[in-house]
C-alpha cells in the first residue's frame, strides 16, 4: 500500500502568516493521488493541524501501515530548529 498523510498551515496564532502552505499541500495530496497513493487520513490544514491531531496521525493513523507500504508525509508550514541538550557531565 502507498499513502500519503498531509498537513498544510497558513494561519499560526504566534507565527507570521503563510501565503502557501495549505495550497501546498493540496496540490501535493492531489499529484501523490493521481500516483496511486491512497490518503491515510483527511489532510490536516489551519486549525485542525493541532499537537494532538499530529499526535494522533503518528500514533493511531499511521499504525495501519505494514513494513512493505510507502508513506509520503508532506508538511507544508513553518519550521524550527531544535538544538538537543548537552548531555549533563
Amino acid at each position: 500500500m502507498s499513502v500519503i498523510a498531509v498537513v498544510g498551515i497558513d494561519h499560526y496564532v504566534a507565527w507570521p502568516r503563510l501565503e502557501n502552505g495549505v495550497s501546498d499541500a493540496t496540490g501535493a495530496s492531489q499529484l501523490f493521488r493521481q500516483l496511486g497513493f491512497e490518503e491515510v487520513t483527511a489532510p490536516l490544514f489551519d486549525e485542525q493541524a493541532t499537537g494532538t491531531a499530529l499526535h494522533s496521525l503518528v500514533t493511531d493513523d499511521l499504525m495501519c501501515l505494514g513494513q512493505d507500504d510507502s508513506l509520503v508525509l508532506f508538511y507544508a508550514g513553518h519550521g524550527g530548529t531544535r538544538r538537543p541538550l548537552r548531555p549533563a557531565n
